[in-house]
């Protein structure tokens, strides 16, 4: 999706961070346009289309969580990122349970920002190859990729157009299933491969009609997933350490480390739970 296309609606009731976030996204050649609480961001959604909504969570008359609700029924394919400086564990898993595509903690830099709101629109610029043919029971593929970011969206179109075809809706697989995939490989990259674009990513997918399975390994070290700042303690919350396993728990119903967490299994299921499942190793 070009920037110059992109229509970003900010929402709070601070006149300079609606400046601040502006300003960095007009950088970025996004059109912008900001309301003061959640019933004025309501209002402009009516009246005009927007393509990301960027919002606070404590505002007077109607805040981001009532907001949030809103939308996902209202508008249920726009993508929502919540910036707070008050974030506690109850508002943020609040918050993603209800839909929200990501969360930002105040002060943020302008990297953080743009990154985020370009991976929130990133799934809705892939579409489906619409392959024709002889209805599938089960799909599975096996993929050896390179150690970088740019592998992610082919990865994705793949997932995308087989678990289209066995009957998975559209929007669970371009909001939670793309951006969990980020986090995956992501962590692999970083964290497994320690940035060494030497190495190599397996990924290996399986699809059928009640699930769809994606299986990250890397050939790094491994770790030991136990020691992982615990994301329910409220200390730990906006921790960048572990912030990417904590937003996969929230986007998919299963997560877990294996072969001494060098591998990642991820699960959502066709009907997803909207349950936070645990971090285990196997």
């Amino acid at each position: 999706m070009e920037p110059s296309r992109t229509r970003i609606l900010i929402v709070d009731d601070e006149p300079q961070n609606r400046r601040l976030l502006g300003d960095m996204l007009e950088v970025g050649s996004y059109q912008v346009e900001a309301a003061e609480h959640g019933a004025a961001a309501l209002a402009k959604l009516a009246e005009k289309p927007f393509h990301l909504v960027i919002t606070d969570l404590r505002m007077p008359v109607m805040g981001g969580l009532e907001l949030l609700e809103q939308v996902r029924i209202s508008f249920p394919r726009m993508p929502v990122v919540v910036v707070t400086a008050h974030a506690t564990l109850d508002t943020t898993l609040q918050a993603l349970r209800l839909g929200a595509t990501n969360f930002v903690r105040k002060p943020f830099s302008m990297d953080e920002i743009r990154g985020v709101v370009a991976k929130a629109l990133r799934p809705w610029g892939i579409d489906p190859a619409g392959r024709q043919g002889i209805p599938r029971i089960e799909k599975r593929i096996v993929l050896e990729v390179e150690s970088t970011p740019t592998v992610i969206d082919p990865v994705f179109a793949h997932i995308f157009d087989d678990a289209l075809s066995l009957g998975f809706p559209e929007e669970p697989l371009r909001h939670n299933v793309y951006l969990a995939l980020c986090e995956g490989v992501a962590n692999a990259i970083d964290h497994g491969h320690k940035g060494d674009p030497s190495k190599r990513i397996a990924v290996e997918i399986l699809i059928d009609h009640e699930r769809l399975r994606i299986t990250i390994t890397d050939q790094g070290a491994g770790f030991d997933p136990a020691a992982l700042p615990d994301p329910t303690d409220p200390d730990n919350l906006l921790k960048t350490r572990g912030r990417g396993v904590f937003l996969m728990r929230c986007y998919m119903d299963l997560v877990e480390y294996r072969d001494g967490g060098r591998t990642l299994c991820m699960e959502k299921l066709r009907i997803g739970s909207g349950a936070l499942r645990g971090v285990t190793e196997g």
